[in-house]
């Protein structure tokens, strides 16, 4: 395994001192800058094996050193709060001109409290949380002029000088030689990132689900309306297309299921995917709220490609064949929507590359093996959907190779 940061980030302090506890050997390899391919562009990482990468420091140290399974629940809470709460304040501290914020005095003072009732933050023995939480306040306590602010937390403090004091922790700052105080704050920070501290304000109107109170002129109008002749209510708004948002109104967006392409709709499925929404939306109109009803086509999938083999037809032709019929179908039972789409559109397709390249080029995907198994008369992998066989957790007979549909447990192909 290898450990991967830059220098002076006293994060790799929790990733080094857990291997130390948890007895594994690691190597270290120093960087300037975030890798830009093949992980996430953040520092430090741990590199468990080539292609898989831990990026989250706390995960990184969890899985170095484990809590016993009666500790795990207080463990993880304490580096819940870490990384939400306690890293992201202490980051402040660079543009604070050596002042406290009020939110990390707030947290430090919880830790003191903590403290004072025993040895370590998780009962008397030292546990990842002592390991992960005193390397965020290293920089803290090896800056000078954040001194005279932590004399009064001496709980805190006998803490940290004691776990500072312990072989495991000694062999990993010969190892980084981390300079703490500022410098460390500076080379986490522009390495990483974390949840703001600061609330953001919107300028988006509040939502209540509190139901406006209805005027007495309301009432009299409904009155008026239920009693008056069906030629003299009032009419819904005309359909404008397209529906876009408009201010001062109550805009709805209602969507429902995306079918599949790869049979004829019938009453059920229609009752199952569309109809529900329909009504919802003709209901909405009625409101004379400003409606818009999307659904479309899903096209891609291993049904599709399954029942293109079926027709010997390409996948496309399967898709441009069922689309027309499912979209004629709905017209006959007069299901209104605004937009009926389907996924294989061009601008469907740029949207979700995109969002897909950007992940990658992120360092939000990975490369992983699978195993899959192989038809020797059409000499092709099959993908899960392709296979059938008895179910590993139920013995049901006609389960697929990706899910049982009688029990309902997710299962590999292999596993049939």
């Amino acid at each position: 395994m290898k450990l991967v940061s830059n220098k002076n980030n006293t994060a790799a302090l929790k990733i080094s001192i857990a291997a130390e506890f948890g007895l594994k050997q690691l190597d270290i390899d120093f960087v300037e800058k975030p890798l830009s391919e093949g992980c996430i562009k953040r520092l430090p990482l741990l590199e468990v094996s080539p292609g898989d990468i831990l990026f989250s420091t706390n995960a990184a140290s969890y899985f170095l050193y484990p809590p016993p399974e009666s500790l795990e629940v207080a463990v993880d809470n304490w580096l819940d709060w870490e990384a939400v709460h306690l890293q992201p304040s202490i980051l402040r501290c660079i543009d604070s001109k050596g002042l406290f914020t009020e939110p990390l005095q707030s947290h430090l003072t919880l830790l003191d409290n903590a403290l004072k009732k025993s040895k370590c933050l998780v009962k008397d023995e030292v546990s990842v949380a002592d390991i992960v939480i005193w390397s965020t306040t290293f920089p803290l306590f090896t800056e000078e002029k954040f001194k005279p602010q932590l004399i009064d937390l001496k709980a805190l403090g006998e803490w940290f000088s004691t776990i500072q004091k312990l072989a495991q922790v000694q062999a990993s700052l010969d190892k980084l030689k981390p300079e703490g105080g500022m410098v460390s704050l500076q080379s986490i920070s522009c390495t990483t990132w974390y949840p703001s501290s600061q609330p953001i304000f919107s300028s988006v109107s509040e939502i209540s689900n509190k139901e406006p109170p209805v005027k007495e002129s309301e009432l009299e109008e409904v009155k008026q309306y239920w009693n008056a002749k069906v030629g003299e209510r009032p009419k819904p708004k005309p359909v404008v297309v397209p529906v876009l948002p408009k201010a001062g109104e109550k805009n709805v967006l209602v969507t429902s299921a995306l079918p599949y392409v790869n049979n004829v709709p019938h009453l059920g499925n229609i009752i199952g995917c569309v109809l529900s929404a329909d009504v919802f939306a003709r209901y909405s109109r009625l409101r004379n709220w400003n409606t818009l009803y999307i659904s479309g086509t899903d096209e891609y999938g291993t049904a599709t490609e399954t029942k293109a083999l079926e027709e010997k037809l390409t996948p496309r032709q399967i898709c441009d064949k069922y689309f027309e019929i499912h979209r004629d179908i709905y017209a006959w039972f007069n299901i209104q929507f605004d937009l009926f789409g389907r996924t294989t559109t061009p601008q469907q397709t740029e949207i979700v590359q995109d969002l897909f390249l950007g992940c990658h080029k992120n360092g939000f995907t990975t490369t992983q093996y699978m195993d899959q198994l192989l038809c020797k008369n059409c000499d092709r992998f099959l993908a899960d959907r392709f296979v059938e066989g008895t179910c590993p957790k139920c013995g049901y007979e006609d389960a697929r190779g990706d899910q049982c549909d009688k029990c309902g447990q997710l299962i590999n192909a292999t596993e049939l």
